[in-house]
């Protein structure tokens, strides 16, 4: 955690891509491009999943709540508050005799467990762990996410998600090939007209409302 900002994400980047290589390259033990195909168990040992996925979504989105409301717990923590300080100014916290350098590992570790969750979450719905999971576009779709819905709030994640999904969605059906273009789009758009993200979209709008008073 020496490294901060842009220096992090390309290291971060960099590891994924040495993992995915390994991975790659030692097809005996992950699968290769074809990736680990299971059956997975019945869900509580009674529940089991179907071609359609209804189980999976019932699961995941129980999954997400719990999830949700964990993370909620911790925001409102001490822990949380003080990670919070640490975005607004690492200096000053640290002035005040905040560690900071072991709550960033603190927070970097958490992160990567709720993001190690979400993949043990998928692989269980699927029945499939492919070397998708390496891709760069699955780690550049979630920062995207966070961009238009808003950092450093938990509903920004949520909002960005629905938002995101949603216009891609809509987007592909359209048109398969440059779906891309949109999402760029709306991602300059947000950035552009309210940096904050959407959940920072009310009060912009009250501050603008309220100049022009």
């Amino acid at each position: 955690m020496r490294a901060q900002g842009l220096t992090l994400l390309m290291l971060s980047i960099a590891v994924t891509e040495v993992l995915s290589s390994l991975a790659n390259k030692y097809s005996g033990l992950t699968g290769g491009a074809d990736g680990l195909s299971f059956t997975p168990g019945a869900l509580f040992g009674r529940f089991e999943f179907d071609f359609y996925g209804q189980l999976g979504y019932i699961y995941a989105v129980c999954v997400f709540l719990v999830v949700f409301g964990m993370l909620r717990i911790v925001f409102a923590s001490p822990f949380g508050l003080t990670a919070r300080g640490i975005k607004e100014s690492p200096a000053r916290m640290r002035a005040i005799g905040t560690p900071v350098y072991w709550r960033l590992v603190s927070v970097y570790t958490f992160a990567g467990a709720i993001a190690g969750l979400a993949g043990a979450l998928g692989a269980q719905s699927t029945a499939l762990v492919s070397l998708n999971v390496y891709d760069f576009q699955r780690s550049a779709e979630a920062v995207i996410m966070l961009i238009i819905g808003g950092t450093g709030r938990l509903w920004g994640a949520v909002i960005g998600t629905i938002v995101f999904m949603t216009v891609h969605q809509v987007a592909a059906s359209a048109d398969p090939f440059d779906w891309l273009f949109v999402i760029g789009a709306l991602v300059l758009a947000v950035v552009y007209i309210v940096p904050a993200g959407l959940l920072g979209l009310p009060e912009m709008v009250k501050k603008l409302t309220g100049g022009a008073r």
